[in-house]
């Protein structure tokens, strides 16, 4: 595509002595090309501890499946390297939300039943809770694989609308020393445990094909969500169906709802395999808004020859083209950590929101939709000012999306789970002067005290909409943002960041000081670590860089020296060369503040 021509980058002495540091969009190939691979640079764990939430798992860029094993700890995003419980293995998953876990509806889960009698299972989630052992865990880009202390062995990859496990057992025998059968079966939950009613059915061949009402971890209303399962490797023994911890070859069929007093039912099929020559059931996981027969198309159009390594090795393409826009030549240092946290952050960036272009339940449209925006109060700052610059064309789309989002339901969202400028500026304006009755994921609120006094008051006296009453100083300080904006001193702008960089944010599981929200704090990382930093909504970005004890003393453009502390959007476009050339005093580049006001 003709834009990454200028929107390739490269950051010499980057880990070096710290003397330039350049960010050339000119050029992408740098000096060590030839033998760089971002993906080396990528530890999906960071940020899987201590409250990141961060998706761990498999997934595509902005992909709508996202397969990972599911824990009975940290699990908002699924998994977490806290030494929790392994409870199955889903196929949808948000990253970095906070609040409840999100998705992870209708988990897989593989296990020998005891003497090979079905009642003798673990169907329900505290009885088939299974450790991992903890160093088994591999990750790279589009994959994610660990082992059970049981000794199964599960592996994931994914294509953009589906997910291909492989699930190995080791022999096992019963009582009588006779080889056991391999279960996997399907649970009708998610992580959240919303699930309101739900349906599944299983065919002779052991297709399943199943549907459930679930409610959104943050937002309001509820969704469906669809599967389509196929299995490979094993001839099928028997199949059918559990309720609570009892289970049975008849029916094939099941429905269930909230019992009495909105009682929750654990429920779901199974299928039971005969030994498979090497120990691997392989299963075929299509997800779908739509519809099951949707989710079946998925899967069967897109891993349609059951190929592991080849969909691993498309996935890691995939990757390695959208993270090699960005290159760095490393010098001599042998420490990777601070590349491993650039190059991770860069990718978390592109986890959400996903991309449900095809999958839209709610209106017929030409445009892309992508949903998942969790949320956009967050993303706005950083991170879709950075997708602005490496990846232009997909944050085009999500802007597309947004405002076919506007037409369709009157008022661009603000948190949303479940470019024409005219129209963009009409459902700006919208939003900015007129307020829903539910303004708590999209629109404004508490307007009239923000128009008569330019705050929001705590327990503002607000009877035109409503929502959450308790953010009176956060979205005092959002609007304010929306209607005037600050330039800062760069000098000080470096020294936070390096305050934050790398104590708060590094390369281990804990090393994000609160959850990613989907990739805001992943960009604010890469940013920083670029010496740039975005106003969103302005053509500008600001300017300041910062290494150990060294400041930025010199600024130069296209070796021209550069007194602003700023640039604008056509340093990219342009493909201009910025050099900032650090010292150890502090000099009086970029100390002019500017102050605007949008009218």
């Amino acid at each position: 595509m003709i834009y990454k021509k200028y929107l390739g980058a490269s950051i010499a002495s980057f880990l070096s002595s710290p003397v330039v540091a350049q960010w050339n969009t000119t050029n992408p190939t740098s000096k060590n090309s030839s033998r760089f691979d971002p993906l080396q640079y990528v530890n999906q764990l960071i940020g899987t501890d201590n409250g990141g939430n961060v998706f761990a798992g498999a997934t595509l860029p902005y992909g709508m499946a996202k397969a990972v094993a599911d824990v009975d700890g940290q699990n908002t995003a699924g998994f977490s390297t806290d030494g929790s419980n392994v409870t199955g293995f889903s196929h949808m998953h948000d990253s970095g939300t906070g609040g409840n876990p999100s998705m992870g509806n209708f988990p897989l889960f593989p296990q020998y039943c005891p003497d090979d009698v079905i009642d003798n299972c673990r169907f329900l989630i505290t009885d088939r809770a299974t450790p991992y052992v903890l160093d088994s865990v591999v990750t790279t880009p589009g994959y994610f694989g660990l082992s059970l202390v049981n000794g199964i062995n599960a592996e994931m990859s994914v294509s953009e609308h589906a997910a291909l496990y492989q699930f190995k057992f080791p022999a096992q025998t019963s009582s009588t020393g006779t080889a056991l059968s391999p279960l996997i079966l399907l649970d009708l939950t998610d992580l959240n445990a919303s699930r309101q009613n739900a349906t599944i059915s299983i065919a002779d061949d052991g297709r399943i094909k199943a549907n459930g009402t679930f409610i959104p971890s943050f937002g309001s209303g509820s969704f469906m969500s669809y599967v389509c399962v196929d299995f490979s490797g094993a001839s099928i023994l028997d199949t059918g169906i559990w309720v609570n911890n009892r289970a049975g070859t008849e029916p094939k069929e099941l429905f269930v709802t909230r019992g009495i007093n909105l009682f929750y039912i654990q429920a779901g099929g199974f299928v039971r395999f005969d030994t498979p020559t090497n120990g691997i059931v392989s299963a075929r996981v299509g997800v779908s808004l739509v519809s099951s027969d949707k989710a079946c198309q998925n899967a069967e159009n897109e891993i349609p020859d059951w190929d592991f390594a080849g969909l691993k090795k498309i996935a890691e393409g995939v990757w390695r083209e959208k993270l090699s826009i960005v290159t760095v030549e490393t010098g001599n240092s042998s420490d990777t950590s601070l590349l491993t946290n650039f190059y991770s952050a860069i990718y978390r960036t592109m986890i959400s929101p996903q991309n449900y272009t095809g999958e839209n339940p709610l209106w017929e449209s030409t445009e892309p939709y992508f949903d998942s925006f969790y949320c956009i109060w967050d993303a706005f700052r950083s991170q879709l000012p950075f997708l602005t610059i490496i990846d232009p064309f997909s944050l085009s789309e999500m802007i597309r999306s947004l405002l076919d989002t506007y037409k369709h339901i009157g008022w661009l969202p603000d948190c949303r789970m479940s470019l024409y400028w005219q129209l963009a500026y009409e459902a700006v304006v919208n939003d900015a002067e007129n307020e829903p009755l539910d303004w708590s994921n999209e629109g404004r609120g508490g307007l009239m005290s923000w128009k008569a006094l330019d705050y929001i008051p705590y327990l503002d006296y607000d009877y035109l909409g409503f929502g959450t009453n308790s953010r009176s100083i956060s979205r005092t300080l959002e609007y304010s943002y929306n209607d005037f904006f600050t330039l800062p001193a760069p000098p000080l702008s470096a020294a936070r960041a390096h305050f934050y960089i790398p104590s708060h944010f590094n390369a281990s599981t804990t090393g994000l000081p609160g959850n990613d929200d989907t990739g805001a704090m992943a960009s604010f990382a890469a940013f920083s670590m670029m010496g740039l930093f975005p106003n969103p909504g302005q053509n500008e970005s600001g300017v300041g860089w910062r290494i150990g004890e060294y400041l930025c003393a010199k600024c130069v453009v296209d070796g021209v020296r550069w007194n602003k502390s700023w640039i604008g959007h056509e340093f990219f476009t342009e493909g201009k060369t910025l050099e900032l050339v650090l010292g150890d005093t502090e000099s009086d580049w970029g100390h002019k503040k500017r102050i605007y006001r949008l009218v």
